[in-house]
């Protein structure tokens, strides 16, 4: 038993790891290999060169920020670029100067434009669809300050759908928009000034119907698992929500937002259908109908 708990706490903490170092995204050797049949994009100042020392996007190009995106097997695929244009006069909630618009482009390695789309949203998120075709990536406009919306576009400048909420009382807001291989999400807070604050999850198909949820859910992100050096993503969803006495609870969702484990106090993905959780007085190993492949009471210490 003893041998048994010391698996299980080191598991825990191999996969609290991972979480931490998800958004690393390591290099995977087909990017290093694909070096000797063109170069390599290396991020330089605020800017982008390539390992033959081309610039590719000028170092500190004032008002602009490069990001690399690269599909889930390392493959360095688009420069995502962002440009701000600010107001001289007039300041934002933290005194910074304001934006005025946002003009989000993608390029291909080379720096050749593909797509570029301007918004008058003060904030936005994007995501480019895991198998990196564009015609299916999505924009998010975040207008809830400004008229209680928000909207999510085509990279063609196309608005696909508009949300209306129940804003009232708005100082600032965070959204963002997620995407997996079946299904979109925009989850965000709305800080009123009276310092209360209202959360927002809705689910949508990549068709971008809408997806009825169980439960009032705060936060949803995906629940994936680390296979050698590549995290991988899949179908499930870890779903956050409180319950009636305010404890903090977790359930595991399909890409059709179909509930798979409820009631959850903690849970990791470590591979298909196998999943590390506590629930109840109970922790162990199961899978996806909510079979216990290995269980163990929670009160079992190393002193047994």
């Amino acid at each position: 038993m003893r041998k048994m708990v010391i698996m299980f706490s080191i598991a825990l903490l191999l996969l609290g790891l991972a979480g931490c170092f998800e958004a690393a995204q390591p290099q995977s050797a087909n990017v290093l290999d694909n070096e000797e049949k063109s170069p390599i994009l290396i991020p330089y100042g605020n800017g982008i060169i390539n390992s033959a020392g081309e610039v590719i996007c000028p170092p500190d190009a004032p008002g602009y920020t490069y990001q690399i995106w690269r599909d889930c097997e390392g493959r360095q695929r688009y420069i995502l670029a962002s440009e701000y244009e600010r107001s001289e006069t007039q300041l934002d909630a933290y005194g910074q100067p304001l934006v005025l618009s946002i003009r989000f482009s993608v390029y291909d390695t080379a720096g050749e434009l593909l797509k570029s789309v301007k918004m008058a949203a003060p904030r936005f998120d994007y995501q480019i669809s895991p198998d990196g075709d564009l015609q299916r990536s999505l924009l998010l406009e975040d207008l809830v300050k400004a008229d209680g919306t928000y909207k999510l576009l085509d990279l063609d400048g196309n608005v696909l759908l508009e949300r209306p909420l129940a804003a009232a009382d708005v100082w600032q807001t965070a959204f963002n928009l997620c995407m997996n291989d079946e299904a979109v999400w925009v989850q965000g807070h709305i800080y009123g000034h009276d310092y209360q604050e209202h959360y927002y999850c809705d689910l949508y198909d990549r068709d971008l119907q809408p997806v009825e949820l169980a439960k009032d859910y705060l936060y949803m992100v995906d629940l994936g698992y680390w296979e050698g050096t590549e995290f991988q993503k899949n179908k499930y969803l870890r779903a956050y929500y409180l319950s009636p006495n305010d404890y903090p609870l977790y359930d595991v969702l399909d890409g059709q937002g179909q509930v798979l484990l409820s009631g959850l106090r903690a849970v990791d993905c470590l591979g298909p259908d196998r999943f590390l959780v506590e629930q109840g007085f109970s922790r162990g190993l199961m899978n996806e109908q909510g079979e216990w492949l290995f269980k163990e009471s929670i009160f079992d210490s190393l002193e047994d």
